[in-house]
């Protein structure tokens, strides 16, 4: 019965995390100390349903072209995660997967629209490096702050929708994408539960350069137009050893992450 009433609430978070991310991230992760000398390894999915970006210049660009309106669309990771506890406090850690995004963008010479742009990645190898430092309060208070950045690299496809109606297509053989943030965070221990919430600030940008064809050589830069972020999840202790999460961002993006660790 204390199982099942723990799985209720479990659902319930889920729910309100899911509602958060789909109004408005790297992850926070579970939001407890590993302990020194001990490792929590695991696996992570990350969703980034929308996130928008401000065109920050480029090289071999038509004369006058810039671009508006652009978006991440549809960014998708999953990782293996590492972490390691230098002490009872402080934890490192490393993520080692796949990437893959869609982003689109409008194309203008001046103020005046020339094109629509579709970009569609291939699945390219993503890594990542952070930290973390926690400390735990009284009646099972905890506070954290954490760092991390993730990249990965990509050929895409770019689709372009010309507004006199012609559409051609070019793919680019040297895409980035780059995320970095640092956290604050608290939490609180409920039994096999621990709730927490906490805000961010993030960057994420990505290049585009060299189409494969190599007619030309030219680069064009996006950043983050927003970096204030907030961050809401759970985890849930299946047993002393394993556990599984659900995290939520709002703000800065809207994204929803699963996992699940191992604490060896």
């Amino acid at each position: 019965m204390r199982t099942k009433n723990i799985l209720c609430v479990f659902s319930a978070m889920v729910s309100s995390v899911l509602f958060c991310a789909s109004v408005l991230a790297g992850t926070i992760g579970d939001p407890r100390a590993v302990g020194q000398g001990k490792v929590r390894a695991g696996l992570e999915t990350e969703f980034i349903l929308d996130r928008d970006l401000d065109f920050d210049g480029g090289s071999g660009l038509a004369a006058g072209q810039t671009f508006a309106g652009a978006e991440l669309d549809g960014n998708h990771r999953s990782s293996t995660v590492v972490e390691y506890g230098l002490t009872d406090i402080v934890s490192v850690y490393a993520k080692l997967g796949a990437a893959d995004f869609g982003a689109e963008a409008e194309s203008r010479t001046g103020s005046a629209k020339t094109a629509d742009l579709d970009f569609e990645s291939n699945t390219g190898l993503g890594w990542g490096l952070g930290a973390r430092a926690v400390k735990n309060l009284d009646n099972g208070i905890i506070v954290g702050a954490t760092g991390g950045y993730f990249a990965s690299g990509h050929r895409a496809k770019v689709t372009d929708r010309n507004v006199n109606g012609t559409v051609s297509s070019t793919t680019y053989k040297d895409v980035s994408y780059g995320e970095w943030q640092i956290a604050a965070y608290v939490a609180k221990e409920i039994g096999q539960l621990t709730p927490y919430a906490g805000i961010r600030w993030s960057d994420a940008s990505f290049e585009i350069e060299d189409p494969s064809n190599g007619s030309f050589v030219g680069r064009a830069e996006f950043k983050s137009d927003e970096n204030l972020g907030f961050v809401l999840g759970t985890r849930m202790d299946v047993n002393e050893r394993i556990s599984i999460g659900i995290e939520g961002s709002l703000n800065d993006e809207s994204a929803i992450a699963i996992a699940a660790d191992w604490k060896f």
